[in-house]
């Protein structure tokens, strides 16, 4: 048999019938909800009240690179169809045990 889902991605809407029960305090955290207006937007609510605190990473620990090719030569590629397949699975497993192995002071 086959399912017909309708999935709702507005938050928006659950945000409002929280609003219609008189809620009084929403604390909403996370290290990814910047920019906040947006955000706010996205919800449908005001937020009177906000704090948003610098990254703690500094910009020079931050290293980002697309790496085509794990250790052993074999490509990486996340595409759907190649998810579940073990030769990619050890071959990234093992490209990030071996980058953990040489940078400095850790991974995140």
């Amino acid at each position: 048999p086959r399912t017909i889902s309708y999935w709702c991605f507005a938050p928006s809407l659950a945000m409002q019938e929280l609003a219609d029960l008189k809620i009084r305090s929403v604390i909403v955290t996370s290290g990814t909800l910047s920019p906040l207006p947006s955000y706010s937007m996205e919800l449908g609510l005001p937020f009177p009240h906000t704090l948003e605190n610098p990254h703690i990473i500094a910009d020079e620990q931050i290293h980002v690179r697309v790496i085509g090719h794990g250790v052993s030569g074999k490509q990486l590629s996340s595409a759907y169809s190649r998810r579940d397949d073990p030769e990619y699975l050890t071959e990234l497993g093992s490209t990030v045990v071996n980058l953990a192995r040489v940078v400095p002071m850790g991974m995140l």
